[in-house]
C-alpha cells in the first residue's frame, strides 16, 4: 500500500514538474550535477570508445532520474543536469545512478567514475530554462567532488532529513569555501550501501585545514591510534598524546587534524608551542593562531577565550612541555567554558589538568631478536618506516639476505623510535647499512649529541634528552643516570633496588615516567625501560667512577635475581620463571660482562650455575660461552666450580665439540672428588658425548652413576630425568614392555611435580617406549610432549620431541607431515643453533626426502651426515639408514662418486640451508 501511494506520488510530482517546464513558473526545486570524473583523459586516451560510453551513461543516469520522478534538464558536457521536486527524490537518484554507473562494465575503459552535486532552493523556470543561485552551487559542489561520490548543500541536506529511504545516510563533512560564495557552505555527503564511503578530501579548501603543516611522508604503523584519538575527541574536550621525545606524537596529531570533518565546523588551529620561550606567552600563541584581535582592556588570555566561546575548533597545542605551565592555565578553562572546542596536545610530559584524557604514543613494533627471514622483518612498521626513509639517499636499498640481519639489529637498537630510524636512514648516503649496525654504540651517540656550530633551534627541538634533563630536579637527574645502566626492560622494584641509596628515588622515578624520559615496556606490561638514545646518552654523562659503582650494583642485584629465579626452573613455577629470566636476560648478560672484566670469578660462576638450566633448555648459546669463560678462570676449590666446569662440559657436547666437552667433563668430576660439588651437568656430558664418541663402555658407566646421583637428590625433577634415561636404554635393549611401565611411573611423578619440562621429558621417554608397537598413541605422547614445551618455549626439549614424531609419522606413510615437521626442526635448529641434533635432523631430512623422489639430494644428505657426531642408534635404524641409502644409491651409479665428493666438501649450514630449500619445494609441489 505505501509502495503504491509512493509511486503515486511520484508520478503526480513527475506530472506538475512537466507542466512546469513546459509552461514555465517559480518555486522550490533541488537540481542534480553530474559528470564523468577525468573525462578529457579519456576522450583523449580512448577516443573510438568514449562516444558510446558517454551515451550509456546518459542512459543509465536519465533512467535513474525519472525513476525518481525528476526530469533531464539538459545534457552538459558529459554530464547530466536534472530537476527535482523533492530532495529526496534527487537523492534517490543520485545513489541509484551511481550504483547503475558501479554495476555496469565498461568494456575498452575499465572504470567510470562520476562525480554529482544536490543543491535545494527557489528557482524561475522560463522556456524550459532554469534561472537562480541554486544552480550555481549544485554545479560547485559537483566539481569539488570525486568520482563516485554525492555532494548535498545544507538545504539539500535539511529538506530530505526526514525521507530518505532505509540505506541511506547523510554525514556532514564542514564547512568549505566555495568559490563565488562570501561565506563558507556546509557540505554533506551520501553515504549509502554498496557505495563508497571514503573519499579523499574535496577539491576545495577547508576552512582552517590550510594552516595545517606539510605532512605528506607516509605514517606507518598509527592507523589504530589515529583512529582511537579520534575517537577520544568525541568524548572528551582534551586529549594528550604523551611520550618520549621522536616517537611521532606531532604526525599522529597532525594526521587525526588532517582526517577531522566533523564536528570542527570553523576547522582546525594549529600552535607550535616548540618556539614559546616563556609559560606566559603560550595564550599569546594561540590567539596569533587564532587570528583574534585583543578588545580594549583585554589580556591575550581573554582574548583566546571569547574568540572560541561559540566556535567549533580542534585546536592543536604541539610541543607543551617546555611552557606547560602555561599550558596548564589556559587548557582548563577553554575545556570547561567553549564547549564545542576540542584540544589535542601532544607533550613528553603529562599536562596533569583534570581534563586531560591521555594517551601514550608508543615506539613501533620491531622485529624479533635474531630475525633473518625477509618476510616477517619486512612486515615491522620499524623497518618499513626505515626503509621508506633510506631509500630517499639510497633509492637501489633492498631487504634481502645481506641488508636483513644489519636492518633488523638496527631497528631494535633504535627501539623502533621514529625520528632515530629517520636520522639514521638519513646517514646512508655516506656509511652502509652493514657499516651502521656495526657501529651501533657510535650510532646512539650521535642521535642527540651536543648542538652542533650553526644550529639555531630552541634547545627542546635540538637535543630532545640533553633539553629534558636540564628540565629535572639533581635527585631527578641522579636517579636517571643510574637507570642508564640497565640493558633491557627492568621492573621499578628493580629501579629502586639499584637506586635505594638515592634521596627521593621512588618520587624521582615517577616524575621521570611522566616526563617519558622513562617509559613502558609494552612487550612486558608491567616493567619500564630507557630507550637505546637514552641509555646512551646517560651513561656519557655518567663519571667512571659513579659508573664502576652503578655497574657493581647492577651486578649484584641481577646475581640476585638469577639466584631468586634460576632454580624455579625445576619446579612447577617454571612458567613464571621462565618469563622472569627472558626479561631480565639481557641484564645478566650486561652483569656477567661486568663480573668478567673485574675478575669477580666466583659470583660469575654463582651467576652460570643460576642460569644454566634455563639456559639449556631454552636453549641460549651464549651462556655456554659464559660457562666455558667461567670454567677457564675459575679455581677448582672455589664453591660451585664443579658445577660451572660441568656447565662448560654440557655446553661443549651442545656445539659438538667432543674433545672438549670430555675433558671438562673429566675435569668436574675430579673437582667434586677432591672439593665437592654436583656432577649432575658434567655426567649428562659424558653420556652425551661418550655416545658421540661410540664408546660404550664408558657410557655405561657413567650412565650408572648419573642415574645413582639424580635418584639420590630426593628431588622429583631430576628422578624423573633418571627414568627417562633408564626408559632409552631399555628401549635400546628391545625392552619395550619395561621401558613402558618406567615411563609411565615417571610421567605420574612428572604430572604431580606439575613441571613442564619435567612433564616433557617423561611424555618423551614414554613416546619412545611406544614407539615400536604402538606408533599412533606414541605420536600422541610425542604431540603432548612438544605440546608441554611450547608453554615455557623450551626448544630444545621440543627439538627432541619433534625429531622422533617426525621418524615415525614418515614411517607411518604421512609424508606432509613428516616433511612439514622436518621443515620446522631444521629453522629451529638453524635458528638456536643446536648442532647437538644436527646429525639427527639431517638423517630425517633425508629419509624425507627419499620418500619424495628426491633421490640425488636424499643421497648427498645421508652420506654427509655420516661424518657428523651422533648418537648410538638401535640396530633397525642404522639398517634403515643404509638400506634406503643403498636404494636410492642404486639408480646413481655415475654420480656416486661425485655425490661423495660433494658431501665431503660441504657444511653443516649448506647441509641445512639445502634441505630446508627442498623441503619447502617438496611441500609446494604435493
Amino acid at each position: 500500500m505505501s509502495g503504491r501511494a509512493a509511486s503515486g506520488r511520484r508520478a503526480a510530482g513527475a506530472a506538475a514538474l512537466d507542466d512546469t517546464l513546459r509552461l514555465g513558473g517559480q518555486g522550490v526545486f533541488t537540481l542534480l550535477f553530474t559528470d564523468i570524473e577525468g573525462s578529457t583523459f579519456l576522450w583523449e586516451t580512448y577516443p573510438d570508445t568514449m562516444e558510446d560510453v558517454v551515451r550509456a551513461h546518459y542512459d543509465l543516469v536519465v533512467a535513474s532520474v525519472e525513476g525518481a520522478g525528476g526530469r533531464r534538464l539538459r545534457f552538459m558536457g558529459d554530464g547530466v543536469v536534472a530537476i527535482f521536486t523533492t530532495a529526496a527524490a534527487a537523492v534517490r537518484a543520485a545513489v541509484d545512478a551511481q550504483r547503475s554507473l558501479s554495476d555496469r562494465s565498461w568494456p575498452g575503459i575499465g572504470e567510470l567514475r562520476v562525480r554529482m552535486g544536490l543543491n535545494t532552493g527557489w528557482c524561475h523556470i522560463v522556456d524550459g530554462e532554469l534561472f537562480g543561485r541554486p544552480p550555481n552551487l549544485a554545479a560547485r559542489l559537483e566539481s569539488a567532488g570525486h568520482g563516485g561520490q554525492i555532494l548535498l548543500s545544507d538545504a539539500t541536506a535539511q529538506a530530505c532529513a526526514d525521507a530518505l529511504r532505509a540505506d541511506e545516510h547523510l554525514f556532514n563533512l564542514g564547512r568549505y569555501n566555495i568559490r563565488g560564495f562570501d561565506q563558507p557552505v556546509v557540505v554533506h555527503s551520501v553515504v549509502a550501501e554498496g557505495l563508497p564511503a571514503v573519499f579523499p578530501p574535496l577539491r576545495t579548501p577547508f576552512r582552517g585545514f590550510d594552516e595545517l603543516p606539510a605532512d605528506d611522508a607516509p605514517l606507518y604503523g598509527r592507523d589504530d591510534l589515529v583512529d582511537q584519538v579520534a575517537g577520544l575527541l568525541v568524548d572528551h574536550r582534551e586529549v594528550t598524546l604523551w611520550g618520549p621525545a621522536g616517537v611521532g606524537k606531532t604526525r599522529v596529531a597532525l594526521r587525526v587534524a588532517r582526517q577531522a570533518r566533523r564536528p570542527y565546523d570553523d576547522g582546525v588551529r594549529f600552535v607550535d608551542l616548540v618556539s614559546v620561550d616563556e609559560p606566559g606567552k603560550v595564550a599569546a600563541a594561540v590567539a596569533a593562531a587564532l587570528r583574534a584581535q585583543p578588545s580594549a582592556g583585554d589580556d591575550h588570555h581573554s582574548t583566546v577565550m571569547r574568540a572560541l566561546h561559540h566556535s567549533r575548533v580542534l585546536l592543536v597545542l604541539d610541543n607543551c612541555e617546555p611552557v606547560l605551565d602555561g599550558v596548564r592555565d589556559l587548557v582548563p578553562p577553554i575545556a570547561t567554558e567553549c564547549p564545542h572546542v576540542r584540544v589535542l596536545a601532544t607533550s613528553r610530559e603529562l599536562l596533569g589538568v583534570p581534563t586531560e584524557c591521555t594517551i601514550e604514543v608508543p615506539t613501533l613494533p620491531v622485529p624479533a631478536d635474531g630475525e633473518t627471514r625477509v618476510e616477517p622483518a619486512a612486515r615491522s612498521d620499524a623497518v618499513r618506516l626505515f626503509l621508506d626513509r633510506a631509500r630517499v639517499v639510497d633509492p637501489d636499498l633492498v631487504l634481502d639476505a645481506r641488508t636483513v640481519g644489519p636492518v633488523v639489529s638496527l631497528c631494535r637498537a633504535l627501539d623502533g623510535l621514529p625520528l632515530a630510524l629517520e636520522l639514521v636512514a638519513a646517514r646512508l648516503h655516506v656509511e652502509s647499512v652493514e657499516a651502521l649496525a656495526a657501529d651501533i654504540p657510535g650510532v646512539l651517540g650521535d642521535i642527540d649529541g651536543p648542538a652542533r656550530v650553526g644550529d639555531d633551534r630552541p634547545p627542546a627541538a635540538r637535543a630532545p634528552l640533553a633539553w629534558g634533563l636540564s628540565g629535572l630536579a639533581a635527585d631527578e637527574v641522579g636517579v636517571y643516570l643510574r637507570l642508564g645502566v640497565f640493558s633491557g626492560a627492568f621492573s621499578r622494584e628493580m629501579a629502586m633496588a639499584l637506586a635505594s641509596d638515592l634521596p627521593g628515588a621512588g618520587r624521582a622515578f615517577d616524575r621521570l615516567v611522566r616526563m617519558s624520559l622513562v617509559v613502558r615496556d609494552r612487550a612486558s606490561g608491567d616493567r619500564f625501560r630507557i630507550l637505546a638514545v637514552g641509555r646512551a646518552h646517560a651513561r656519557a654523562l655518567v663519571p667512571e667512577a659513579d659508573r664502576r659503582v652503578a655497574l657493581d650494583r647492577h651486578a649484584q642485584l641481577m646475581l640476585a635475581r638469577a639466584e631468586r629465579w634460576g632454580p624455579g626452573i625445576l619446579t612447577r613455577d617454571e612458567l613464571a620463571c621462565v618469563a622472569v629470566l627472558k626479561a631480565d636476560f639481557a641484564d645478566h648478560r650486561a652483569a656477567m660482562d661486568h663480573l668478567l672484566d673485574t675478575g669477580a670469578v666466583a659470583e660469575a660462576a654463582r651467576m652460570v650455575v643460576a642460569v644454566f638450566q634455563f639456559a639449556l633448555f631454552q636453549p641460549r648459546p651464549e651462556v655456554y660461552g659464559w660457562a666455558a669463560a667461567v670454567a677457564h678462570r675459575v679455581d677448582d676449590a672455589l664453591p660451585h666450580a664443579a658445577e660451572v666446569v660441568g656447565a662448560a662440559a654440557l655446553g661443549a657436547w651442545y656445539e659438538s665439540d667432543i674433545d672438549r666437552s670430555l675433558a671438562l667433563g673429566a675435569r668436574a668430576l675430579d673437582i667434586a672428588a677432591d672439593h665437592a660439588g654436583s656432577t649432575i651437568w658434567a655426567r649428562t656430558a659424558l653420556v652425551n658425548a661418550l655416545g658421540y664418541a661410540q664408546d660404550m663402555e664408558a657410557l655405561i658407566k657413567q650412565f650408572t652413576a648419573l642415574r645413582d646421583e639424580l635418584r639420590a637428590t630426593g628431588d622429583p625433577f631430576w628422578q624423573v630425568d633418571s627414568l627417562g634415561y633408564e626408559v632409552i636404554v631399555l628401549v635400546m635393549s628391545d625392552r619395550c614392555d619395561a621401558a613402558e611401565v618406567k615411563a609411565q611411573e615417571a610421567l605420574a611423578m612428572a604430572r604431580r611435580l606439575g613441571n613442564p619440562d619435567c612433564v616433557q621429558w617423561a611424555l618423551h621417554a614414554l613416546g619412545r617406549a611406544l614407539a615400536p608397537v604402538d606408533p599412533d598413541a606414541a605420536c600422541a605422547a610425542f604431540e603432548a610432549a612438544m605440546d608441554a614445551s611450547r608453554t615455557v618455549e623450551s626448544r630444545f626439549n621440543l627439538s627432541l620431541a619433534l625429531v622422533e614424531w617426525i621418524g615415525l609419522k614418515r614411517r607411518m606413510g604421512d609424508a606432509r607431515n613428516a616433511a612439514s615437521g622436518s621443515l620446522d626442526l631444521l629453522e629451529m635448529i638453524a635458528v638456536s643453533g643446536n648442532r647437538s641434533q644436527v646429525s639427527q635432523a639431517l638423517r630425517e631430512a633425508g629419509l624425507v626426502l627419499a620418500g619424495a623422489g628426491r633421490h640425488e639430494v636424499a643421497a648427498l644428505v645421508l652420506m654427509a651426515r655420516r661424518d657428523l657426531p651422533q648418537m648410538p642408534k638401535a640396530p633397525h635404524e642404522t639398517a634403515e639408514d643404509d638400506a634406503t641409502l643403498a636404494a636410492i644409491q642404486g639408480p646413481l651409479p655415475t654420480t656416486r662418486s661425485r655425490l661423495g665428493l660433494r658431501a665431503a666438501a660441504m657444511s653443516e649450514h649448506d647441509l641445512i640451508s639445502l634441505c630446508r630449500a627442498e623441503l619447502t619445494d617438496v611441500l609446494h609441489t604435493r
